[in-house]
């Protein structure tokens, strides 16, 4: 239900996208050429063809905006919580939902939000081992990258201090 809510969301997106392009275009050659009429900006018979292309990308675009990835890590949740919610706050994100099984983030500002048509949660399930984070592909793989570097850098500080002890 998710994908279909997710591909009727991009559907109507890519429309109004493309019907603001070729609005401008069609007053700038309205400009130009008085006489043009906006269906003259077409050749006969694309408009099938646009509906199928426009179906055929908003049902293929959540596969491959949207992930769910494995994330290891070497304990429990709980012990690297407060890393992973500071890189989280850090990339602009907030808590919006935190319970045993899960912790959900959303993105503090609203402008952005709406740009990605409110699919900006990034989900971390915690009832499955390794951990499951959901989200938008660019938006994961940065956070998760962030989030091993920050695990590691801290492990090895924390190395470093048992080795000075």
């Amino acid at each position: 239900m998710k994908y279909l809510i997710r591909s009727i969301k991009y559907l109507f997106y890519f429309l109004i996208i493309f019907m603001i392009i070729v609005g401008l275009l069609f007053l700038w050659q309205q400009a130009k050429n008085p006489d043009i009429t906006f269906s003259g900006l077409f050749k006969e018979g694309a408009l099938p063809k646009l509906i199928v292309f426009f179906i055929l990308v908003a049902a293929i675009y959540p596969v491959l905006g949207f992930v769910k990835r494995k994330f290891y890590l070497n304990g429990d949740y709980s012990k690297y919580a407060n890393i992973i919610e500071d890189t989280l706050k850090d990339a602009g994100y907030q808590i919006a939902r935190k319970d045993d099984e899960k912790v959900i983030f959303r993105h503090r500002k609203g402008v952005t939000r709406l740009t990605r048509m409110y699919e900006d949660a990034i989900t971390f399930d915690l009832a499955r081992d390794p951990i499951v984070v959901d989200g938008f592909r660019k938006d994961v793989d940065r956070i998760l990258r962030s989030i091993s570097y920050r695990i590691s850098r801290a492990e090895e500080e924390t190395s470093q201090e048992r080795e000075e002890q």
